[in-house]
């Protein structure tokens, strides 16, 4: 989705606002570490999603090689595709990650308190519902393997039958 498409989205559940794309950013950030947490994922941040961070994203887009094999780069097909952030689908941009970004703004607002909670459950519902269909679906270089628990593997030892070590007494 364009980010400008993003920009436009969040105002319009903020009823008006008509706040630009580097105030909403912080937002759209919490709104995305959390989707992160819950997927296991580690889709980049909306304010560090740039050329610089990521310089070989789609790089087959925008760049070819002339008859030397110079390569040779089209500036104006690269900012698209760095103003497009596509990492997961659409769907989820619109159901989570705005209502996300809406409720961590109206959170912070002290105007907005009120409004806040309603905010909170279409969030949640989208965090749900995402976990839910797209969890299996995280392309294997935003799974994030470096997170989960070890488990002790002396734990079923230190009881007197499976009975116990499952909490059946």
């Amino acid at each position: 989705m364009l980010k400008s498409t993003m920009v436009q989205l969040f105002n319009e559940k903020l009823a008006g606002e008509m706040l630009n794309y580097d105030e909403i950013v912080p937002y759209l950030d919490l709104a995305l570490d959390e989707i992160n947490a819950d997927l296991s994922s580690k889709f980049p941040a909306i304010s560090s999603f740039n050329p610089t961070q990521f310089p070989d994203y789609k790089a087959e887009l925008y760049t070819k090689y002339d008859d030397q094999g110079n390569l040779i780069i089209d500036t104006a097909v690269r900012a698209t595709v760095y103003n497009n952030y596509d990492l997961f689908p659409d769907k989820y941009i619109r159901s989570v990650l705005i209502p996300g970004a809406a409720y961590k703004w109206f959170s912070v607002d002290e105007e907005g308190a009120s409004t806040a909670p309603l905010f909170q459950q279409e969030y949640e519902k989208g965090r749900f519902e995402m976990v839910r269909d797209y969890m299996d679906l995280v392309p294997y270089e935003y799974i994030n393997n470096l997170t989960g628990a070890i488990s002790d593997p002396f734990y079923y030892s230190k009881f007197v039958n499976d009975s116990e070590a499952f909490g059946i007494f």
